[in-house]
């Protein structure tokens, strides 16, 4: 049985959800519950700015996300998500 659930977001943030619900075509719910129903959720990045909960969502993540010349590639690059894709890229 589904819920309604409010949540709270900043708007910069909301955008960033909704680009990334296209992307994958899926719905913001969706993704929300595919990340609730992982047996090891990804760490929260701890850091602040419009990425913080990057670390939560980096599986949804292109590479082309991470090496984006803007300030969205920049944030994403300060997370632990990123370094664990640059080890396996070494590799």
């Amino acid at each position: 049985m589904k819920v309604k659930l409010t949540i709270s977001v900043e708007r910069e943030e909301l955008e960033r959800l909704r680009a990334l619900s296209r992307r994958r075509k899926k719905s913001i719910s969706a993704l929300v519950g595919e990340y609730s129903r992982q047996e090891t959720p990804p760490a929260v990045v701890a850091e602040e700015g419009i990425m913080k909960w990057a670390g939560a969502f980096a599986d949804h993540f292109t590479d082309a996300d991470f090496e984006a010349d803007d300030r969205r590639g920049a944030e994403l690059r300060k997370t632990e998500a990123y370094q664990l894709r640059k080890k396996k890229r070494k590799k």
